[in-house]
């Protein structure tokens, strides 16, 4: 009888001795240079949006109004301001804007850092901290690579060669199982990748409770807050909003100038793979909005109708478990041992963003209306974690046939039945681990356990 657990262990199995056997890279020249420091950058750019005259949109005149009164005075007051903004899309747009105008000798690394996912605690690190760039051009099988790596410290060879390895392991994994052929030119995939310390966690910090009254007192007065508020925006959790400082790793352009760019050292091989799928165009099926489908509790911010991340994180889950099984040695036992790990540390997720929020159940979460249990989530949170934990639980045909490179995918329906199922089936589970976290435990939130 045909066991799918069976079949996605054989399939594991199977791509990572092939990628194992088939690893190999070639470096064809690499460079560094010393960047110059530039501190301050963000609160830089503070002072010149303050020092603008009023321009009639509430995002920036907010912020002006803020400062001030005397609010933000810290850089992490900003930060809470930017990223608990229902609007989150406008408030790093406005600071990408500006930034643009300001002098700059480091306008390689802004050029491929804008965009509303990048956290402007990286950013500025960035500004400041890395000041050591390197350029490896390499060329993996047929496919040619320019990697700019950015550091803090200079990196040793022993560290030049883990990096490399990772890089090109990750890129041999995603070709070989989903057989993608080079391109049929030289022209280069360009990587980003700066090497920041910033792991992803979601936990309380230091909380600022007159200031969280502050803020949701101004959310909940801007001229636009009914329809903030419709779409879902719950400002009683003001403090407790998951935004791109908790989650986001990377991004990947697609426009006329392709590339990667990866500002977590965290994962890294794993976000790798993730915004490889996007760049070889490897999702398997188009998904509709999901926050909808199943009238999923959270805040409607832009980042909802990313539904597709959701196909694209289910697809990398099953590449970063090649991508482990070929960097295993061939005789370390485990790989069911790793598999169920995987499924367990998703629910764990699951659990440590309800009970973040203050739900004591998924079905709060589930196909309810009451504002009360809103989460609010300023990233893709709800696709990378939640959606995506519970459709890896139970393994069968519809999970293979969205999961293995080779398998044909499951309609659309199906995919949400089965998601479906796995709520009802795992909310005791789930229930369990929200009783467990009690908020002061491992704050970490990478994607994936091993």
């Amino acid at each position: 009888m045909h066991c799918p657990f069976d079949a996605l262990l054989k399939s594991i199995a199977h791509h990572g001795d092939l990628v194992r056997r088939r690893f190999g890279y070639v470096i064809e020249s690499h460079s560094y240079k010393r960047r110059e420091s530039v501190k301050g950058h963000v609160e830089a750019l503070t002072r010149h949006i303050c020092a603008q005259a009023p321009s009639g949109d509430p995002v920036e005149d907010g912020l002006r109004e803020l400062i001030s009164e005397g609010h933000l005075t810290r850089y992490g007051q900003l930060m809470e301001y930017v990223h608990h903004h229902p609007r989150i899309e406008r408030t790093i747009g406005m600071f990408h804007k500006y930034g643009r105008q300001l002098p700059n000798n480091r306008r390689e690394e802004l050029s491929v850092l804008e965009g509303m996912f990048v956290p402007l605690n990286v950013l500025d690190w960035i500004m400041e901290r890395a000041v050591h760039q390197y350029e490896f051009w390499l060329r993996v099988s047929d496919f040619p690579i320019n990697a700019s790596v950015w550091s803090s410290h200079p990196m040793d060879r022993p560290q030049t060669a883990d990096l490399l390895n990772m890089i090109a392991m990750a890129i041999r994994v995603v070709t070989t199982c989903y057989s993608v052929p080079p391109p049929p030119t030289d022209e280069r995939m360009a990587l980003y990748i700066f090497l920041t310390p910033f792991g992803k966690r979601l936990d309380g910090g230091n909380r600022d409770d007159q200031f969280h009254r502050v803020l949701k007192s101004k959310f909940e007065s801007m001229p636009e807050a009914p329809a903030v508020i419709a779409a879902g925006y719950n400002t009683s959790k003001i403090s407790r909003t998951i935004s791109i400082d908790n989650v986001n790793s990377a991004l990947y352009y697609s426009g006329q100038r392709k590339y990667i760019t990866i500002w977590r050292r965290e994962e890294l091989a794993k976000v790798l793979i993730h915004e490889l799928m996007h760049h070889f165009q490897l999702e398997k099926v188009q998904i509709d909005n999901l926050v909808e489908a199943f009238r999923l509790n959270c805040s409607k911010t832009v980042f909802c109708s990313f539904s597709n991340e959701f196909v694209t994180e289910v697809q990398t889950w099953y590449l970063y478990l090649v991508y482990r099984q070929a960097v295993t040695p061939r005789n370390a036992p485990g790989l069911e041992l790793v598999v169920r790990s995987e499924q367990e540390h998703c629910l764990k997720k699951i659990s440590q963003i309800l009970a973040y929020n203050g739900l004591t159940s998924l079905s709060q979460f589930w196909n309810n209306a009451n504002p009360r249990y809103t989460i609010n989530c300023n990233c893709s949170v709800v696709y990378y974690y939640i959606l995506k934990g519970l459709f890896v639980q139970d393994i069968d045909e519809t999970v293979l046939g969205l999961m293995l490179p080779r398998a044909s995918p499951s309609d659309r329906n199906s995919i949400y039945r089965h998601i479906s199922r796995m709520s009802r089936k795992y909310a005791s589970a789930i229930k369990r681990g929200i009783r467990l976290w009690d908020g002061n435990g491992d704050a970490r939130f990478t994607m994936m356990g091993t």
